[in-house]
């Protein structure tokens, strides 16, 4: 599990994490316009592996938990993220850590709507207790 922060500018380019997350700082958001330090917990759909992955590939997660604005759902559980790897690099005899970068590039809400994320990846975490079996996968 990873956390990610909405930003007022564009993420580095070398955002590296499995999910991401962001707290409400600010009343005013809304599904359209999350508001700058938003944390959104998320979970990825399929795991990344540093040999097989490369620069534009899509990558999907799922948000953990509600966001809520004000006692108001804003952006539901299970709603899609939409990303892509920025770049990979595996492990080898010259380099013994491996790399995959990540963002998300846009939240797809379920009445249709598309909103665009600008956010940097905070935290790398493994889930949550009771989160994985959920998805009816073992702890």
């Amino acid at each position: 599990m990873s956390l990610a922060q909405v930003l007022t500018e564009p993420p580095p380019a070398n955002s590296a994490g499995q999910t991401a997350a962001s707290k409400v700082q600010n009343s005013a958001a809304s599904a359209d316009r999350l508001a700058p330090g938003t944390i959104l917990l998320v979970e990825l759909s399929k795991s990344l592996d540093a040999k097989k992955s490369k620069a534009n590939d899509r990558i999907e997660a799922k948000t953990a938990t509600d966001l809520l604005a004000q006692g108001q759902i804003v952006v539901p559980r299970n709603t899609k993220i939409i990303g892509h790897v920025t770049e990979a690099k595996a492990r080898s005899k010259t380099s013994p850590d491996s790399l995959v970068g990540i963002t998300f590039d846009r939240i797809l809400l379920k009445d249709g709507r598309e909103v665009p994320l600008q956010v940097a990846v905070q935290t790398i975490a493994k889930p949550l207790p009771g989160e994985r079996g959920s998805r009816g996968t073992p702890p």
